[in-house]
């Protein structure tokens, strides 16, 4: 039989149920806008209980699909300890990007909730630029690794935590020695294509 409901509807009949997996395995079929569309249309009630079914990275991957304007009217309604859960997922883009479309007091409440007080502290720092300038389009997420690291140690890790750094737009990898101080920079494209003489080293400009 073909199922003939709108998306919302089928959101709606699972939060109903409470199945959580295949609430996220169909959120994650949808296009963002047929997201952003979806949730707009179901109760208060039924997008309360549709945060409350999925993970805080689940829930997560669903702000940064819908526009910042309705990811914060929604997050501004739950519990400020599940929206800090929430946000903490963000990259820091999108997480700055949501909090500045919220009332001052609500944004601090969920940043003083948050468990990472550099992310927290990252966040009011980068609030405080307008949105278009360059302190406003920045992101605090950055790749450094140790100096005696291999490009195979590097790959490894990248494969380790690819769903963590698949937000950080990487272009660069920063180089350290092992008092954290830079000595070099690696573009991307040096490591998939690896040789000595595309390794910027910078040691003698910081």
């Amino acid at each position: 039989m073909i199922d003939v409901n709108t998306p919302w509807e089928k959101i709606s009949e699972l939060i109903a149920n409470g199945n959580s997996f295949e609430l996220n395995n169909f959120i994650e079929t949808l296009s963002s806008s047929e997201t952003a569309r979806s949730i707009s249309r179901l109760t208060e009630e039924e997008q309360i209980n549709l945060f409350s079914l999925l993970s805080p990275e689940d829930a997560a991957d669903v702000i940064e699909d819908i526009p910042d304007e309705q990811a914060a009217d929604l997050v501004e309604d739950m519990p400020s300890d599940q929206a800090a859960a929430i946000m903490e997922e963000l990259s820091s883009d999108h997480l700055v990007d949501v909090l500045g479309e919220m009332d001052d007091d609500i944004s601090e409440a969920i940043l003083a909730k948050m468990t990472s007080r550099k992310d927290a502290d990252d966040a009011r720092m980068m609030l405080e630029y307008e949105p278009d300038c360059a302190g406003g389009l920045m992101i605090s997420e950055f790749l450094a690794y140790k100096i005696d690291h291999t490009i195979q140690d590097v790959l490894d890790d990248m494969q380790k935590n690819r769903s963590e750094y698949l937000d950080y737009h990487v272009l660069y990898f920063y180089v350290v020695d092992h008092h954290e101080k830079l000595v070099g920079v690696l573009r991307m494209h040096d490591l998939l294509f690896p040789s000595l003489k595309n390794f910027v080293n910078r040691s003698n400009d910081f």
